[in-house]
């Protein structure tokens, strides 16, 4: 980090130097030169520029938009199944999302949040405690359970796989046994 910090110094010691000669050049033509042609250097170099940086902007756009469109890898390349049974479509895209993914919860967790937020509640004094459970609780009457993140079929899924006590997803290079087991998320 300290070559790119001394880098980005030089850069800008080097674009405060320009600027400075550059003021020096616009004021000696500004006063050697008839306000016409001074009007018309100027518009042309106005027009210069914004076009080198319309050019230069579509270039970074260009590299940008091929940085993110990439394909996403195949579901089915992302894991290895060592068990004898098969993995249906929705079973295989849930577990090619990652061990650590977590579907959105379908209803808001009222309990866990005042259960959170009661232990700090109760050190305070009585009128600002109050005021504290009142705003939380309109800000919990207003909310709304977030956008579900999987499918029916994903989740039924992931029910599935819980039940299932012969199935344990393995992280990749885990030196336990392999038996009976999905390893998941190699990532390629």
């Amino acid at each position: 980090m300290a070559i790119v910090r001394e880098l980005i110094r030089d850069k800008r010691n080097r674009l405060e130097q320009c600027a400075e000669t550059l003021k020096g050049l616009h004021l000696r033509l500004a006063a050697t030169l008839s306000p016409l042609d001074w009007e018309y250097i100027d518009r042309a170099t106005t027009a210069m520029g914004e076009l080198l940086l319309l050019k230069v902007t579509g270039i970074q756009k260009n590299k940008f938009n091929n940085l993110t469109t990439t394909l996403p890898p195949d579901p089915k390349r992302l894991l290895i199944n060592l068990s004898n049974q098969s993995i249906e479509e929705p079973t295989l895209l849930v577990l090619s999302k990652g061990l650590n993914f977590a579907p959105a919860p379908r209803i808001i967790p009222y309990c866990d949040i005042i259960g959170g937020v009661e232990p700090a509640v109760r050190k305070l004094p009585l009128d600002p405690a109050e005021e504290v459970r009142v705003e939380i609780s309109m800000a919990l009457k207003r909310a709304k359970p977030p956008k579900a993140n999987i499918s029916r079929n994903q989740r039924a899924a992931i029910r599935a796989l819980q039940r299932n006590k012969a199935i344990k997803p393995q992280p990749v290079g885990n030196p336990k046994p392999l038996q009976q087991s999905i390893i998941g998320c190699t990532f390629l």
